[in-house]
């Protein structure tokens, strides 16, 4: 299982940026999850979106409002979205201009 050592809310709407144990840093968009989802709809509330932390242990991230997400999920999510060149194996992520 996966492991956080970091979590925080990225510039970019529904976005956050994530520290792995093993050192690899990512930014995740979760734009998909919060609107695709019904159970995720309170976090379209921007100021609630950004109250995001790590989950106890870093064995995830949660909200205050009870919502939590799995860093397994979260480490398939980020890889889905890198996966096409511009981050790969956990590396900061850095989008070409």
């Amino acid at each position: 299982m996966k492991r956080l050592l970091s979590v925080s809310p990225a510039e970019a709407p529904y976005s956050i940026d994530v520290v792995w144990e093993h050192g690899g840093a990512q930014r995740v968009d979760m734009t998909a999850i919060v609107m695709g989802e019904r159970a995720f709809a309170p976090l379209r509330d921007p100021a609630v979106f950004r109250a995001v932390t790590l989950a106890r242990w870093g064995w995830g991230i949660e909200w205050p409002i009870g919502l939590d997400y799995a860093p397994d999920t979260l480490w398939r999510l980020a890889e889905a979205q890198t996966a096409g060149g511009v981050s790969t194996a956990g590396r900061r992520l850095v989008r070409p201009d």
